[in-house]
């Protein structure tokens, strides 16, 4: 399934990449959420972005991370309302 020419769930992007517990890299998780990385690093900047797990000089968003984000996502929304 090609996320260019259909629906693709990030689970599925995750599951495809292969990756022992589905961690995802900044540029992955931005296409998986469908923002861009300049995005992203403003977001970080508030404070707005999943906890990140430092590699070395590579950033990893694991799975819990990105879960508990949505959570407080969806909370700060719910709030708003």
């Amino acid at each position: 399934m090609s996320a260019n020419t259909s629906y693709e769930s990030r689970n599925d992007r995750a599951a495809r990449r292969g990756r022992p517990g589905g961690g995802r890299s900044v540029a992955e998780f931005c296409a998986d959420f469908g923002f861009s990385k300049q995005h992203y690093y403003v977001m970080r900047a508030q404070g707005l972005t999943p906890d990140e797990l430092r590699l070395g000089n590579r950033v990893i968003l694991t799975d819990t991370a990105i879960a508990a984000w949505e959570r407080r996502m969806l909370a700060a929304a719910e709030a708003a309302k």
